[in-house]
């Protein structure tokens, strides 16, 4: 049950983070009020690592930024690591 609960919520955060990001570009082109950067990596550090590097790389949206093109990168080994970690100690039980 655990392992369903982390999926729908990576699943949840990473494709939450790939609109918020579309939504920041849109808004960059339109000269509209911008996404807070502090939003844009929060989303990357609570789980949507990968579905902002998708959106960095679809959208080609901050991608100067040394700051996104370390830190999602960064973020996503690091959720990789504790994924592997809590499936070794037995709290994140795989259904096979």
């Amino acid at each position: 049950m655990m392992f369903y609960l982390y999926v729908v919520y990576y699943l949840f955060m990473n494709v939450l983070a790939f609109v918020i990001y579309a939504a920041d570009k849109r808004r960059a082109v339109n000269r509209q009020r911008r996404v807070p950067e502090f939003v844009l990596l929060g989303l990357a550090v609570l789980g949507g690592a990968v579905g902002a590097f998708i959106a960095m790389r679809y959208y080609s949206h901050k991608i100067h930024y040394a700051i996104f093109c370390m830190g999602v990168p960064a973020m996503i080994l690091l959720h990789g690591c504790v994924a592997l970690y809590l499936i070794e100690k037995g709290k994140l039980m795989l259904p096979f």
